[in-house]
């Protein structure tokens, strides 16, 4: 293969002289401007380049316990939320039996 740099994609097809572009690899480190672009609208192979990653990887890991306490704490909420909406209904046969009573 060979390595186009500098250009833009109408350029680029033009000179090959191409009408799909399943034939390219298109490399890129952004994601929508590059990778998603080239692939929807053109029907290129693309590649995406995050160079990003190896930081983001290390941070998610270093946080896996911050991310297991969230989760723990998010089931309590979700429980409390229950154990209330029970107790309304409670209150409000409570109510409802008074009332007739």
């Amino acid at each position: 293969g060979k390595t186009f740099q500098g250009g833009n994609w109408n350029h680029l097809q033009a000179m090959l002289d191409i009408e799909a572009g399943e034939e390219i690899l298109y490399v890129g480190d952004h994601l929508y401007a590059d990778v998603l672009r080239s692939k929807r609208a053109l029907g290129w192979r693309s590649c995406f380049i995050m160079p990003e990653l190896p930081e983001e990887m290390r941070i998610f890991q270093s946080q896996l316990g911050l991310r297991s306490q969230i989760m723990e704490l998010r089931k309590l909420r979700d429980e409390l939320g229950s154990f209330a909406d029970n107790l309304r209904k409670l209150f409000d046969q409570c109510v409802d039996d008074s009332v007739r009573a």
